[in-house]
């Protein structure tokens, strides 16, 4: 069976033997029918591998999301572990501790600064930032309206195929 791609070839270069009266339009009729047919079974081939690979896809989402879940405990049952033996070493006011397989150690804070009030720091410990944010919505509708904005253009995006 002929690519989708060379069946659309094939129907276009009929079409243009009819439009150079090469061929009369009933003379050509059988060979479009035939090729329309033939696209027809494609397409239905195209949608099948479509819903199938879709289908995967989903499989592999599902997927990635119960790995996600797994790597969330696990995550969270070495955090338990690492603040139960640091806990279990405070505890016993022990700094170190040597197995002979492993090496744990606590090891103090660092400072760090958690601001209670922002309005009532000093200007000198504080920084402006100006943000500059395009409505595009507006500047869609201003552009649709014929104006001209020498900074932005109107563009259509890709064809979309939609199979239901």
């Amino acid at each position: 069976m002929e690519s989708l791609f060379k069946l659309t070839e094939q129907q276009n270069h009929v079409l243009q033997m009819v439009e150079n009266e090469e061929l009369t339009i009933e003379e050509a009729q059988d060979t479009l029918e035939a090729l329309g047919m033939e696209i027809k079974d494609k397409v239905d081939a195209y949608c099948h591998v479509n819903r199938k690979l879709s289908a995967e896809l989903e499989a592999l989402k599902n997927e990635e999301s119960r790995i996600k879940r797994l790597k969330t405990e696990k995550d969270n049952q070495i955090k338990r572990l690492k603040s139960y033996l640091l806990t279990a070493m405070q505890n016993a006011d022990m700094a170190k501790c040597d197995t002979g397989l492993f090496k744990v150690s606590t090891r103090k804070g660092i400072e760090s600064v958690n601001v209670i009030n922002e309005s009532r720091i000093p200007p000198e410990f504080a920084s402006t930032e100006i943000v500059t944010k395009v409505d595009k919505n507006a500047l869609k509708k201003y552009l649709q309206a014929g104006n001209e904005c020498e900074g932005a253009e109107l563009v259509t995006g890709n064809t979309s195929l939609i199979t239901k």
